[in-house]
Formats: C-alpha cells, sequence, structure tokens
C-alpha cells in the first residue's frame, strides 16, 4: 500500500493546474492562518467593545494617540462622533459631535500635536481626542496625510483631480503667503483623486486609472500603474503599500505597484465594488486584512482576504458580521488591537475569543485534487491520516473524481477506516478532500496522508 503525503500546508492557491501546483497549496481555506511555516491553525473571533450609542453604521475609526492620551474615535451614520479609550472605558459616553454627514467616510493624519480628520464635508482637528474644532480654510477633503511636516488632502469634491498642501509645520494655516498650494494632477487623465499616501517620502496619489508620484517640487507618473478603486482598502506597510482594484491586490514598493493576488485572481474579480467606500482593511502582526462583503463563489458571508505578505500566503475569513470599518490600534504598552465596526452600530474586537460575538467559528480546508498514483495510474483510496492538534476533533470528507459533491467520511480520531474510503469506489484517477472544524478552540493541522492502492498496470510509452 502506497501513501500520497499532503503535508506542509501554503495557502490558497486557484490559479494554477494542479500538476502544477506547490506541494500543500489549497483550493480553499476558511477561518485560518499559518502561524508556522506549513501549519494550519484556526483563527481566533472577536467580541464586543464598549456599548452601542447609536444603531447605525460604523462609518470610521481612528487611534489617536499622544503622551498618556490614547482614544479610538468612532463615527457612525447617526452622524455622530464618539471618543472613549478601548481598554480603559465603559462606555463611549456622550456623542461628542452630532449633525455630521451619515454616509461619509473619515480619514485622519497628524501634524505638530494635532491630529486632523475629514470627510469631505468638514475638517477637524483635535489635540487630546475629546475637544474637536474646525480648521478654517482647510480644503474640505476626504484623504489626508502628512509628508516634510505638511498636511496633504485631495478628494474634494469641487476639485477631483487636485493635490492641496498646508503651509510647513502648520495644518491649521491653508494660506497662500504661508506656502500653502496646490497642484491638479493630470485632470484631463486618470480620473479622479481616489486616494493619497505618504511612502518613502513621496506622496503618492492613485487616480481611478493611473499613480502619481509627488516629492514636494515635481510630479512624475509612475509605469504600470493601475490606479485604485477602492480607498479605504489602502494602508501603508513597512515603506510599501498595499491596495485594491478591479484587477487584483497591489503592492507599492516606490517604483512599481506589483501585482500579488494572482493565486486567488478569482476572487478579487468576484468582489462587488458597487459600495466601494465600504470596503476597508487594517494592517497588523504582518497581515493584511481587506473586508469585502459576501462572495458567490465561493459562497461565504462578510468575507476578508487574509495576505500574509511574509509568506506570500492567502487565507479567507468568514465573519458573523460585515466589517465597514476597521484599525489598528495601540495602548499605553505598545500592545496591538485590531477593532472594527458593522452595520448595527457595534464596534468589536478581533482576535479575542473562540466565538464571533457568540457565534461559532467553521474552519474549512478544500485540497485541490489529488492524484496518488499519477496520472496513468488509478487508485483505490484506503484511509486518510491528520496530522497536527486536536484531529479527533475535525470532520474530513472526500470527492473522487466525476462527483459533484463532497461525501461524508466520518468523525476521524486519526484515521478514517478502510471501509469508509470505500464508498468512493474503485479504479478512480483523483481525489479531493474537505476537512472541517465546527467546534470551540483552536486545533492546528499540518497535513494528511492519503493511503491508497494502485489499480492496473502503468502504460508503456
Amino acid at each position: 500500500m502506497a501513501a500520497l503525503n499532503h503535508l506542509v500546508l501554503q495557502g490558497i492557491n486557484r490559479n494554477t493546474s494542479p500538476i502544477l501546483l506547490k506541494l500543500g497549496e489549497l483550493e480553499l481555506a476558511v477561518n485560518c492562518v499559518s502561524e508556522r511555516v506549513g501549519q494550519l491553525k484556526k483563527r481566533e473571533g472577536y467580541t464586543q467593545i464598549l456599548n452601542v450609542p447609536d444603531a447605525s453604521e460604523i462609518l470610521s475609526l481612528i487611534p489617536f494617540r499622544r503622551g498618556s492620551t490614547f482614544k479610538l474615535i468612532m463615527i457612525n451614520a447617526a452622524g455622530k462622533l464618539y471618543s472613549a479609550d478601548p481598554i480603559n472605558d465603559a462606555t463611549w459616553g456622550t456623542a461628542i459631535l452630532t449633525g455630521l454627514s451619515t454616509t461619509a467616510r473619515w480619514q485622519a493624519t497628524y501634524l505638530s500635536g494635532n491630529l486632523f480628520l475629514g470627510n469631505g464635508a468638514v475638517v477637524y482637528k483635535t489635540t487630546d481626542g475629546v475637544a474637536f474644532t474646525t480648521v478654517a480654510g482647510a480644503p474640505l477633503a476626504k484623504y489626508w496625510d502628512t509628508l516634510f511636516q505638511r498636511v496633504y488632502c485631495s478628494g474634494v469634491d469641487a476639485s477631483p483631480s487636485t493635490l492641496f498642501w498646508s503651509a510647513t509645520g502648520d495644518g491649521t494655516d491653508w494660506s497662500e503667503p504661508a506656502g500653502s498650494s496646490s497642484t491638479d494632477v493630470d485632470e484631463d487623465d486618470g480620473g479622479n483623486i481616489k486616494q493619497i499616501k505618504k511612502v518613502n517620502d513621496r506622496m503618492v496619489i492613485w487616480k481611478n486609472e493611473q499613480m502619481k508620484r509627488w516629492d514636494d517640487d515635481n510630479m512624475v507618473t509612475i509605469p504600470a500603474s493601475s490606479g485604485l478603486d477602492a480607498p479605504y482598502s489602502l494602508i501603508g506597510v513597512d515603506g510599501n503599500a498595499i491596495g485594491l482594484d478591479r484587477e487584483a491586490l497591489r503592492v507599492y514598493d516606490g517604483n512599481y505597484p506589483n501585482p500579488v493576488s494572482t493565486k486567488i485572481e478569482d476572487i478579487i474579480k468576484n468582489i462587488d465594488l458597487s459600495t466601494p467606500d465600504r470596503i476597508c482593511a487594517a494592517v497588523m502582526d504582518d497581515m493584511y486584512y481587506l473586508s469585502i462583503g459576501n462572495l458567490s463563489d465561493p459562497s461565504l458571508s462578510n468575507v476578508w482576504i487574509v495576505y500574509d505578505y511574509n509568506k506570500d500566503s492567502f487565507y479567507l475569513f468568514s465573519l458573523a458580521d460585515l466589517a465597514t470599518a476597521m484599525t489598528r490600534y495601540r495602548d499605553a504598552d505598545n500592545k496591538q488591537y485590531l477593532f472594527f465596526g458593522g452595520t448595527d452600530g457595534k464596534v468589536y474586537q478581533m482576535f479575542d475569543s473562540e466565538q464571533d460575538d457568540g457565534e461559532k467559528i467553521t474552519m474549512e480546508v478544500h485540497s485541490h485534487w489529488l492524484t496518488p498514483s499519477g496520472l496513468q495510474n488509478t487508485f483505490i483510496a484506503r484511509r486518510i491520516m491528520l496530522f497536527g492538534e486536536n484531529v479527533d476533533e475535525f470532520f474530513v470528507e472526500a470527492m473522487k473524481n466525476g462527483d459533484e459533491d463532497f461525501k461524508p467520511m466520518g468523525k476521524t480520531i486519526e484515521m478514517i477506516d478502510q471501509v469508509g474510503l470505500k464508498k468512493l469506489g474503485r479504479n478512480q484517477r483523483a481525489i479531493k478532500v474537505k476537512i472541517t472544524h465546527t467546534r470551540d478552540g483552536q486545533p492546528s493541522l499540518n497535513g494528511f496522508i492519503i493511503n491508497y492502492g494502485t489499480v492496473g498496470k502503468r502504460a508503456k510509452s
């Protein structure tokens, strides 16, 4: 009896023939990540923080940190802004600002002790995360960042292709005598500005169909650029920036926007971009998390695309709630948290529970078609052996070539018995394996082995 080892699990690859796959690449990996190379571990869930002052969609979450003051700013579709210490406070308290836009997302940046934030209709600043005042004369912009001691902004409805900047060292002064100015960014080419981000001492401007780089003196077109379709998918990462367009997730490294999502190309092209401002992202612990809503193929709800950029691996999360805004937050001890808000006014702390706000999490792993005896021979599957922690809690299903559905093979303690796998039939050329876990806990899966017998003689060449 021979055996096929399917070990060293390496994330999703849906864009390569199974014959060319690297050992361990998967067709689907849901609600798990690889904390160690070659090992999949079920993800943790989330719990609600603070209270729900308004049962309306969370539009933006903005961390505030200055000196000993730490706040999380929350803005919702009730048109209200709240501020609280998510680690030490019991509630959000009373709304600090009211009468705001009920649809616009917000973005923020720091300069000279001030946090500046705007949404395209109003601009505020705060020095303590509690008191907010308007910034007179500031452009009514959606996108904000800081470079060379100036506040930059764009996304003004009346000037959608213009980049603005403040006086040096003073984000409250937008007068030309003090050094504030602006420049048009190919007004007749590439569409509107969709986002800006400081990358390697340059202000990079993403438009619908092109990218530009500004160094305070020169505007340069970035070769092979493709623009941006989801403004709040763009996150700066270690001198790079990751963002989503209709064709790919791309990492901009200061030179080119390099596509990194070839392995999940069909998923990227299946994303609904009808409400692009709802697509949001955050980075924590070398992982890029992108909330994209529902998927039809594969059929999953409230999906996050998870990109481990150190291992160049992709996974999918399927949550009980849709994330409409998210952010990374650091406390006084520099501990990192991932917070996200949903459609019902709740804000959650990710990776804080065995469940998703009280609902069980299902980990699901699909192999590609496997050909244990090679393409020339048929085989009889004998048994499947799992390797990992708490493998008795996993449930195994299998699909033979020609079938349309996975068939339950029973609950595994260490292996599926020979009788069970004989239900798959004889003389198969390929087999798929599906492994799920629906109980609480965080088991790990290192891989599996299929024991089989070969049928027939090898064909002559």
